[in-house]
């Protein structure tokens, strides 16, 4: 899991609306960790075995790490392993993850992240919502946000 750090709130520089956040975070390659933010969800606006699409808008300035930084999610102290990395870019993109947790992931406390080794990054339009399937006339499954 990665160490936490402050989020900021930026009101220039973001994608849409008047404000976005903004995550600064600088290691000596001597400390073996992640740097990140993390936003803790309550359990009980989740539901165990469903599945959850958690989207963000970001702009990577920089990233010194072995690999690109990613968007996860996790619970406790560990992650769920399915992760979508960030690229560095000059202009705001968007990433995207499908999650779901155990009930006892659910009990150990959800969480969605950003994490990665020497990262400056701007966050905007995060959002995690329910992936509904629906049926079609055929008998197909079509995924369909919620």
């Amino acid at each position: 899991m990665p160490q936490d750090g402050p989020l900021s709130i930026i009101t220039t520089g973001f994608r849409s609306g008047s404000q976005a956040g903004s995550f600064v975070a600088e290691a000596p390659s001597s400390v073996p960790d992640f740097l990140g933010i993390e936003q803790t969800i309550s359990s009980s606006s989740l539901e165990a075995g469903k599945s959850y699409k958690l989207s963000a808008w970001y702009l990577l300035a920089q990233s010194d790490c072995l690999g690109n930084p990613f968007l996860l999610c996790g619970y406790g102290w560990q992650n769920l392993a399915v992760t979508a990395p960030l690229v560095q870019n000059t202009d705001y993109s968007q990433s995207d993850v499908t999650c779901s947790w155990t009930q006892d992931q659910l009990d150990a406390g959800p969480n969605i992240q950003i994490s990665g080794f020497n990262i400056d990054v701007n966050i905007d339009n995060v959002i995690l919502e329910k992936v509904v399937q629906q049926r079609t006339n055929n008998g197909g499954i079509v995924k369909k946000k919620n």
